[in-house]
Formats: structure tokens, sequence, C-alpha cells
């Protein structure tokens, strides 16, 4: 069994969902540092799920959906290894320029630490432990994924970063990807959405 993730096909419509999340990307936004754009527009512009019928439809029949779904951009070549503090469990579903080179990475074992130095994207910084991210030091990598047109459901409870090997200084083509929390364990949102587990 694969404790990391799980593709999920034929639940989410992707290309609406995708087309929303468009919407709400400017220029501003794919110009900005990775961190930036966590900080000034993906914490900020949550999609409300109850603004969009499909959305809530999704969320009337799988009720442990999340009531807003976020939107990421990874344009830097890394992400900090780390877990999620506010969710066990999300949903990715592809939005643009995802591929086989811009990659989820997951990790086992490591310790968590109240704080990093490092990049964070390009930016070198000191990155505290907050209440979204847990870093994770000493960590040893062990499957690497790569989003491509399917949603995938991710265990967010483990130790996972992103490396994106297409990634320049101006990268004119940041993966984007909305991001779905769920309310329960990976285990269980296998069984709620029926999931085929990839061996």
């Amino acid at each position: 069994m694969n404790d990391y993730y799980c593709e999920i096909p034929n639940i989410f419509n992707v290309k609406y969902i995708s087309d929303i999340c468009k919407t709400i990307v400017t220029d501003e936004w794919l110009n900005s540092s990775d961190i930036g754009g966590l900080a000034h527009f993906t914490d900020v512009y949550p999609i409300a799920v109850e603004d969009h019928p499909y959305l809530q439809v999704l969320r009337d029949n799988f009720p442990k959906l999340f009531p807003y779904v976020k939107v990421l951009k990874n344009s830097e070549p890394t992400w900090p290894v780390h877990v999620d503090n506010h969710r066990r469990v999300s949903i990715t579903i592809p939005v643009a320029n995802t591929g086989p080179n811009k990659l989820t990475t997951f990790h086992e074992g490591g310790e968590t630490a109240p704080y990093i130095e490092g990049y964070f994207g390009n930016d070198w910084g000191t990155w505290y432990t907050n209440e979204y991210l847990e870093y994770v030091v000493n960590s040893t990598p062990a499957v690497e994924y790569a989003i491509q047109d399917t949603p995938v459901l991710i265990n967010t409870s483990k130790p996972h970063g992103v490396l994106n090997k297409e990634a320049n200084k101006v990268d004119p083509n940041p993966r984007l990807i909305a991001t779905w929390g769920y309310e329960d364990t990976y285990e269980n949102a296998l069984r709620d959405f029926n999931a085929n587990v990839p061996g």
C-alpha cells in the first residue's frame, strides 16, 4: 500500500475547478516569489466553496472537505520538507503547468524543528513552524510524485516538500495547483473516495 498519495480520477471536474482558480490568479501573483505568493495571495484569497454550486455539491457528497479551496504557486526550485499542521489530508488538483519535472517529494523519519534556515523557493531566510507548516529535518527521501492531469489524495501528515526541476530565477511556467483539505485521516479518506491504492 502507498502511504503517501493516491490518484482519484472520475470524481473532480478538473477543468471546472482549474477555471475557477485561474480567475483569481493575477500577474502580480505569478510574478511574486513563492513565499510572497503564499503570504499575500494563497492565504488571503481562498475560494469559498459555497460561492460555487459545483464545489458545494462535491462538499455535500463529501462533507469532510474543507469549506474553501486554495491555490498554490510553485516556481522556484525547492520548498522545504514539512508536515501540514492544519490538516492531515488534502486533494491536489492540477490547474496549470504540472508535469513530470514538478514534483512533490515525500520523506520518512526525521525530527520536527521549531525553525529552519535555508531556501524556501528562491528566498533565503529563517522559517518558523507556524499554524500551517511544521518543518522536518534529517528526513530520508522516500517517494517522488508528479501530478499531471489527475487529482491526487495527499497524505499531508507525511513529511513532504516540493522540487521544481524546471525552475529558474524567472520561471515563466510556475506550477499552479488547487489544494482542498479533508478533515480525516489518509486511510479513511481512501475509503471515502473508494480509491484504488497504487502498490
